[in-house]
């Protein structure tokens, strides 16, 4: 289990890493293409749906893919997953709105 979790936060951490060099080298096409989209408001809200769709795909894949290896592993144990806590739903529901409404709101 603790193996998971740093494999995890190691990818989490490399992916957060790449993702800032890919957004610092495409500022200049991204302003292009605001240009292009009639603003940067309306291409901030394309892309957002754009990788939005990108992100759930790959959540589904995910969740289908965790759910197979589950069923593989104990097809007769009891389900052993505890649900979303409070806090935890407030935690991204509030990383939620910054990722999303304050970029939009402050162009």
């Amino acid at each position: 289990s603790s193996h998971t979790k740093r494999y995890a936060a190691r990818s989490g951490v490399l992916f957060a890493l790449g993702s800032s060099v890919v957004a610092y080298h495409t500022r200049d096409t991204n302003r292009r293409l605001a240009l292009e989209l009639g603003g940067s408001k309306r291409a901030f809200s394309l892309v957002l749906m754009l990788s939005a769709l990108v992100s759930a795909s790959f959540s589904a894949l995910h969740a289908l893919l965790s759910a197979l290896v589950k069923l593989l592993r104990s097809a007769a144990a009891p389900p052993t997953g505890q649900p979303l806590s409070a806090s935890a739903a407030a935690i991204l529901g509030a990383s939620g709105i910054l990722y999303i409404a304050v970029p939009l709101y402050t162009r």
